[in-house]
């Protein structure tokens, strides 16, 4: 635009002086400058004219903003899912299945962008949404103002057996339906569709919801995929806040709140790094079959950064989840550890006096005999928001003389008796 005016100004300056040069020199001048040499002049002001607005128009397009164009948001400890910001709340997520949603605030319309993505278009915030994991909503909780509980429409486990009392108080006043599939099973797909929801929000992986994905595409209801179970580090569980956070605009309270974790993470690690290291043991027993994660697993890094030395750190490390070991085998191993993580509540192994009684073997165990046994509290699954406050806690665990003021949260000590 600059270049046009300047081109246009000095363009009339020429013809001015042209035009003065004329009334001081008199006919002289005339016969010089005729009015075929003014048209000249003039065609060469507009080809001036011309180049300048050319100019502006290849500017703008260097220089503009693509409409088309998001940001992609920076994740730091996943790549199971990603959220792509066009501003004004406008976000294009994929989810733990590769599905595509593109989240508009209610009353707004981006045809441009739905077209280009050829994502699913959903409206934020979700006001009526099926959760079929308990700890997907515990990932809600740090984000979650008194309101927003009220967009929880149904879930799948039963009002008895939670601990967020939100859920739990909605599920009494009849604002929350129990819709089946507590216990790994499948829901009420009818029941389901009656709710008309907004969104259902399931799990896949190993012993996954694939079911009632495909069930829900088949009924033409959105569903979107949350596998932050199949995480193998803390920080990765808990980024899944900012993947759900995107779905309410909540997106800023969510980086917050990692921010927060990942500093209090850095001074935990930082507070037991020149501590001794306890031995530590983390399993627990059914039907004679010993369960213990792997050497890759979350469990494996949450022991190593609360400062422990995990016994099976060497075991299938490149893997999570866990190994199926005999009570023989394990005793190997694990007999001579410092302290025994028995991962499960106490609603299930209620005291040391129940864990022996599983097997003969375990009575030989350190830790047994130390009494130096912990459980989950009841409410562990339901508290994934608080996965760094567990690292935490296995730091006071592992070292007495560590934060003695601190009241454990998600592990409690198995008493001797019930």
């Amino acid at each position: 635009m600059l270049r046009g005016f300047l081109s246009a100004k000095v363009g009339k300056r020429i013809l001015k002086n042209i035009l003065t040069n004329q009334n001081q020199g008199g006919r002289q001048m005339k016969k010089i400058f005729n009015k075929k040499l003014i048209l000249s002049i003039l065609s060469i002001l507009c080809v001036l004219t011309l180049f300048g607005c050319t100019s502006k128009v290849k500017e703008e397009v260097k220089t503009g903003t693509d409409p088309l164009k998001g940001t992609n948001v920076e994740i730091s400890y996943t790549d199971a899912f990603s959220i792509v910001d066009y501003g004004n709340d406008i976000k294009l997520v994929t989810d733990g299945e590769n599905q595509k949603f593109l989240l508009v605030p209610e009353g707004e319309e981006t045809p441009e962008i739905a077209e280009a993505s050829g994502a699913e278009v959903i409206h934020t915030p979700l006001k009526n949404v099926v959760y079929c994991s308990s700890t997907q909503v515990s990932l809600l909780k740090p984000f979650f103002e008194e309101e927003d509980w009220n967009s929880i429409s149904g879930v799948t486990t039963k009002a008895e057996k939670w601990y967020i009392d939100e859920v739990k108080t909605g599920m009494e006043k009849g604002d929350i339906t129990f819709v089946g599939g507590d216990g790994m099973g499948e829901p009420d797909f009818e029941l389901i569709q009656s709710l008309n929801p907004d969104m259902v929000v399931v799990y896949t992986g190993e012993n996954g919801q694939q079911t009632t994905l495909a069930k829900m595409k088949e009924l033409g209801i959105p569903c979107m995929v949350v596998n932050d179970y199949t995480e193998n580090d803390d920080m990765g569980r808990l980024e899944w806040t900012r993947f759900l956070a995107t779905f309410y605009n909540k997106d800023k309270e969510a980086a917050q709140f990692m921010s927060e974790k990942e500093d209090m993470l850095k001074e935990i690690q930082a507070h037991v790094a020149d501590k001794p290291s306890p031995k530590v043991v983390w399993a627990s027993v059914y039907e004679g079959t010993v369960y213990v994660p792997n050497g890759g697993s979350y469990v494996a890094n949450q022991i190593e950064k609360a400062g422990g030395d995990y016994v099976f750190a060497d075991l299938n490390q490149d893997k999570g989840s866990s190994t199926q070991l005999t009570l023989e085998e394990f005793y190997e191993k694990a007999k001579d550890a410092d302290v025994f993580i028995y991962s499960t509540s106490n609603l299930y192994m209620p005291s040391i006096a129940d864990l022996k009684a599983v097997s003969p073997l375990l009575k030989d165990f350190k830790s047994i005999k130390d009494e130096n046994v912990y459980c989950f509290t009841p409410s562990y699954y339901m508290n994934l928001d608080k996965t760094v406050e567990g690292v935490k806690d296995l730091a006071k665990i592992f070292h007495e003389d560590v934060y003695t003021d601190w009241q454990l949260q998600m592990y409690e000590k198995l008493p001797v008796q019930k």
